[in-house]
């Protein structure tokens, strides 16, 4: 087995784990939903989980599953009350604009966030 394989499947696990537990996700004992963490909403949209979502295949056919859960994951960081940093901001829409080259910012996010809404809500600490 390949290295790039095995990391794939890496990247699937933490994924399959971070869709099945949501913000209750603990890893090592860390929970990183609760550790007040500024970077997290940027940290999730631009985590390896994009990275599996642009270099899958057009024609796979867990695709569209995997963007469904990409948008359930990546969107409520967003909207939770917490205070977002520029960085932060910085990392969610380099994410948004890698989906959009891939072609899949449609699938992968809602309108309001495609628009950039959630990150101005963000720059004013309206979040």
């Amino acid at each position: 087995m390949s290295s790039r394989h095995n990391a794939y499947g890496q990247l699937e696990y933490f994924f399959d784990l971070l869709v099945k537990e949501k913000e209750g996700l603990v890893i090592d004992g860390s929970a990183p939903f609760k550790s007040g963490d500024k970077f997290l909403p940027g940290r999730i949209a631009a985590a390896p989980r994009l990275y599996l979502l642009t270099h899958m295949d057009k024609g796979d056919p867990r695709l569209s599953q995997r963007l469904a859960d990409y948008r359930a994951i990546a969107e409520p960081c967003l909207r939770r009350g917490r205070a977002i940093t520029p960085r932060g901001i910085y990392y969610y829409l380099g994410a948004l604009y890698r989906l959009k080259q891939a072609g899949l910012l449609e699938q992968a996010v809602s309108p309001r966030e495609s628009a950039g809404e959630a990150a101005r809500e963000a720059g004013s600490g309206a979040i």
